[in-house]
């Protein structure tokens, strides 16, 4: 419950500065805790493009949206 309540509290208090994210692969550690945590809900899903065109139509589509 720990891991969920600290998740929690770094997405409700991050801010960003809308700069590009830095062009580096997250740890497969963190991946798979995180995907380990919200395992068990079934209103969470998480996606991750590991692809380079993924990643450019990801991008290109939250810019259109915002």
């Amino acid at each position: 419950m720990m891991i969920k309540q600290n998740i929690f509290d770094s997405v409700t208090k991050r801010r960003t500065n809308r700069l590009r994210y830095q062009d580096e692969e997250l740890p497969e550690l963190i991946i798979s805790k995180v995907k380990s945590t919200i395992s068990d809900s079934n209103k969470i899903w998480l996606y991750t493009a590991k692809r380079s065109n993924e990643k450019e139509q990801l991008s290109n589509l939250i810019v259109e949206v915002e």
